[in-house]
C-alpha cells in the first residue's frame, strides 16, 4: 500500500491514472457563463541544480516555491486552508517537504493547516499526479470537505503536520495549494474557491469590449 508520511513508509507505489481540467482566462469564463470550479491565483516553479536530480532533495527550494506561489497569489499564510502535499512515500522526501511547509507556515503549522497526502489513495501516477491532486482538491472545494490521508497508522514525528488521517471531514476549504516535486524542481499552485474570488478588474471588461 502507498503509505506517505507513515513512520514505516519505504518508498512510493507506482500507479496509473489521469485527470483533465479546462484552463481559461477568468474574464472569458465569466463572459460565457462557465461554471467556474476555482481560480488559479498564483503559481511558482523552482529548480535546485545542486540536488543531483533527486526528487525533493532540497527543502529550501521547495519552501521558496511555496513562498513564491503565495506572493503571486496575493495571499498570506493564514488564508491558506490546505496544502495537497507531493508526499510520494520516501522517508527523506516526505520529511523534507514537511520541513519546507513549516519553514513558510511556521513550526505550529499542524494546528492551523491541513496537509493531506493524496498519493496514499492511489499511489504515484508520475506526470498525472499533479492533475489528480488538483482534481481531488477541486472536489473538496465543491463539497467543502477536507480530503483525508489513507494508510497513516503511525505518524512520523519528523513530519509533524496534520494530514487528516481519519478520512474526509467537513470544513471550510476556500484557499488551497497543490505541491508537486520532480527531478530537481518543485512546482506549486495556489487556487481559491469561486466564493473567495476577488472582483474582476474593470480593465478586463474594457479589453473585452475593445476586441
Amino acid at each position: 500500500a502507498s503509505r506517505p508520511l507513515d513512520l514505516d513508509r519505504d518508498g512510493f507505489v507506482l500507479a496509473e491514472g489521469a485527470a483533465v481540467v479546462v484552463l481559461e482566462r477568468l474574464e472569458v469564463a465569466v463572459a460565457r457563463g462557465a461554471h467556474i470550479l476555482a481560480e488559479i491565483e498564483g503559481e511558482a516553479m523552482t529548480f535546485s541544480p545542486g540536488s543531483d536530480g533527486v526528487p525533493g532533495a532540497d527543502a529550501a527550494q521547495m519552501a521558496r516555491s511555496l513562498q513564491l506561489a503565495l506572493v503571486t497569489s496575493g495571499r498570506i499564510q493564514s488564508e491558506v486552508d490546505l496544502i495537497a502535499l507531493h508526499a510520494a512515500g520516501s522517508v527523506e522526501g516526505d520529511r523534507l517537504e514537511a520541513r519546507a511547509v513549516r519553514m513558510i507556515f511556521g513550526a505550529a503549522a499542524r494546528h492551523h493547516l491541513y496537509t493531506p497526502a493524496l498519493k496514499s489513495h492511489l499511489g504515484h501516477a508520475l506526470a498525472a499526479s499533479g492533475p489528480l491532486s488538483l482534481a481531488v482538491v477541486l472536489e473538496g472545494m465543491r463539497r467543502q470537505e477536507i480530503p483525508g490521508t489513507r494508510n497513516l497508522m503511525r505518524e512520523d514525528p519528523e513530519v509533524d503536520l496534520d494530514a487528516n488521517p481519519k478520512g474526509p471531514r467537513p470544513d471550510t476549504l476556500r484557499v488551497a495549494m497543490v505541491n508537486a516535486t520532480g527531478w530537481a524542481h518543485n512546482a506549486t499552485l495556489a487556487i481559491c474557491h469561486p466564493a473567495s474570488m476577488r472582483p474582476i478588474p474593470a480593465t478586463f471588461e474594457t479589453a473585452e469590449r475593445a476586441r
